[in-house]
């Protein structure tokens, strides 16, 4: 597949709505907003409500009847994801309340179970990390003076993410009714837009979480049930099965069939592609030449 090539073009709020008055949001690509306002400005009223409506639907199922969620779960549960079984109201609640309130529920479990001492013991690994991977920085043969420096001011500004966000979205005041489902829902989405607004035109806040702080406990406990499939290899085999295990999936047909719009290749080829041209990777599992994951002619960053 052939990688895209974008051209940044940076707008101030003001000229994106003078420019494209018709748009909400922001495509990757300026030539994307040239083509969606065209199409925009060529279709009907009518067209353009029924697709609002639909689109307005589809956003809001999970929060609207069974009928609705199961009409979603037949085609994007069972037919693009291969699904057997829709979820049980239970699961359905757990995953929304997740989703729904992620930063709340996190505090509750950083209550539990991070202390002080806890604290202390990831800080001083995080910084073990560092140290380690600055001394590799500063050793390797590969780099010329000029990319060494710049990799060690690049690796001086990483920010590292320790326990959970230190501001988390708590929601202190809002009122939930057991009765409203989907008002629960709106009221959220309100309070979750009006923070985020609040947001425009300020840096960056570096150290907010996309993953919710509890997540880790999830792996921890599959770790114990399926320990085998971790710990039997180590060292630099264990590096390249974690490389690999980050895209593994199993895809239906009718997933694999999105791939054709999607400037990304399938999981699978992610993994390959880079790991066939890595000769590391062929000494530590040993490949044949000229097998699957070890062709003679590589490309190769540096020799």
């Amino acid at each position: 597949m052939e990688a895209v090539v974008f051209t940044y073009t940076a707008f101030t709020y003001y000229e994106l709505d003078q420019k494209y008055p018709l748009l909400i949001g922001t495509p990757t690509a300026s030539t994307s907003l040239d083509n969606t306002e065209a199409l925009l400005k060529n279709t009907t009223l009518d067209d353009l409500r029924t697709i609002v409506e639909y689109k307005l639907i589809h956003a809001s199922f999970n929060h609207l009847s069974p009928e609705f969620r199961t009409a979603n779960w037949n085609f994007f549960g069972k037919i693009i994801d291969g699904e057997k079984v829709e979820p049980t109201r239970e699961q359905f609640c757990i995953a929304e309340v997740d989703k729904t309130v992620g930063e709340l529920l996190g505090q509750y479990f950083l209550d539990e179970v991070w202390s002080a001492e806890t604290a202390k013991a990831v800080d001083e690994l995080v910084k073990a990390l560092e140290s380690s991977t600055s001394t590799g920085i500063a050793t390797a043969d590969w780099l010329d003076d000029s990319t060494r420096a710049n990799a060690q001011t690049k690796l001086s500004k990483f920010v590292y993410l320790l326990g959970g966000p230190e501001n988390p979205q708590l929601y202190p005041t809002l009122t939930l009714d057991s009765k409203s489902y989907f008002n629960n829902r709106w009221k959220v989405s309100q309070v979750n837009i009006d923070t985020n607004l609040k947001l425009a035109g300020q840096p960056v806040d570096k150290r907010k979480f996309d993953v919710p702080p509890r997540h880790f406990r999830a792996y921890r406990e599959y770790l114990k049930k399926f320990p085998s499939q971790y710990t039997e290899d180590a060292g630099d085999k264990l590096f390249y099965l974690s490389f690999a295990q980050a895209r593994c999936s199993k895809n239906t047909d009718a997933r694999l069939n999105t791939h054709l719009t999607d400037p990304h290749p399938p999981d699978r080829f992610r993994v390959t592609g880079a790991l066939e041209n890595d000769a590391e990777f062929a000494r530590v599992f040993k490949c044949p030449t000229d097998s699957c994951l070890n062709p003679s002619n590589k490309c190769l960053l540096w020799e």
